[in-house]
């Protein structure tokens, strides 16, 4: 779904510059997810979180170059 709007808007993911992650207590793992995107890696951090909203398991904010 990313990648499609940024499409659509003239980017691609390439042109992510930072992401956030932010994770419940049992979603650790999907943090590796993230060395799978390729070189060079935008900046990211990851925020921990009991629970998310509607009981989601994983929310992500990117923020990308506009072309």
């Amino acid at each position: 779904m990313l990648a499609l709007n940024m499409i659509k808007n003239g980017s691609s993911i390439g042109d992510i510059i930072l992401t956030t992650l932010i994770i419940n207590l049992h979603q650790r793992s999907l943090w590796g997810i993230f060395t799978d995107h390729g070189v060079p890696f935008p900046a990211r951090s990851c925020v921990e979180v009991a629970r998310l909203p509607k009981d989601t398991l994983i929310g992500i904010e990117a923020i990308a170059l506009y072309r």
